[in-house]
């Protein structure tokens, strides 16, 4: 034990090895394990001698490599998001197969036109895509967001008033 102080005692050698290994652009971590000594003895060790650790240019390369697989994913997140408001939209003004409880059973029905509960459906739905694409375009998804945005917002309007008509002529 009369030597346990003496271990994490900073040495001339051990200052030494630390700016040495600063300098080159070693870790903490590596020169900690050269010393013998925890990861955290180094660290205060180097902010007595005034030492500080910036991010390493490998740290930094990886860290602009991820930013741009995230932001990529993002953009193609955004991709998608419009793709499916836009299959959304189409489905507005299509046929549209509903399933009906009959006297004499379970039938299928073909409608021209979605219900008023469907089209709200699909509104609601494009809604979502409009706010997820919007999430996206805020974190960055891509040069072309304020068009796509734009582009979105629009059908929604255009889906919300689809709905209001289909309620209204559903109540008369």
């Amino acid at each position: 034990m009369a030597d346990q102080p003496a271990r994490h005692e900073l040495t001339p050698e051990r200052e030494a090895t630390i700016r040495e290994g600063h300098a080159t652009g070693r870790s903490q971590a590596d020169i900690s394990r050269d010393l013998e000594v925890p990861q955290p003895v180094v660290s205060r060790w180097a902010k007595k001698l005034g030492i500080v650790w910036t991010i390493s240019p490998n740290v930094a390369a990886m860290n602009d490599k991820t930013r741009e697989r995230i932001a990529a994913g993002r953009a193609l997140l955004a991709e998608k998001a419009l793709a499916h408001a836009l299959n959304l939209s189409d489905r507005i003004w299509e046929e549209y197969e509903i399933i009906v409880s009959t006297p004499a059973g379970i039938e299928r029905k073909t409608l021209e036109l979605p219900d008023a509960k469907a089209v709200s459906d699909f509104s609601n739905a494009v809604q979502k895509l409009v706010a997820t694409h919007e999430n996206l375009t805020r974190l960055g998804a891509g040069s072309s967001a304020d068009h796509a945005k734009s582009m979105l917002m629009q059908m929604q309007e255009a889906l919300q008033r689809a709905v209001e008509r289909e309620e209204a002529q559903e109540g008369e």
